[in-house]
């Protein structure tokens, strides 16, 4: 979950480019949104919208089992 960037040995690399390959490693674990979200009070789910929830997912998975089948 966590993401490094260290400077590269071959002397080239700007601070800029660092900052912008870091930036891409951290979005590219998805772990930004996570973060973003520990920030604010969040409401626990109700039993309801879990199940919704937990249909849509199947629901997605049964359709990528399909494609993935027939592709």
């Amino acid at each position: 979950m966590a993401t490094w960037a260290v400077k590269r040995d071959d002397g080239n690399e700007t601070n800029e480019r660092l900052i912008k390959r870091w930036k891409r490693q951290a979005n590219g674990s998805r772990i930004m949104p996570l973060v973003r979200g520990l920030q604010r009070f969040k409401k626990k789910l109700t039993k309801r919208l879990v199940r919704q929830a937990a249909q849509k997912a199947g629901s997605y998975r049964e359709e990528n089992k399909r494609k993935a089948f027939y592709a």
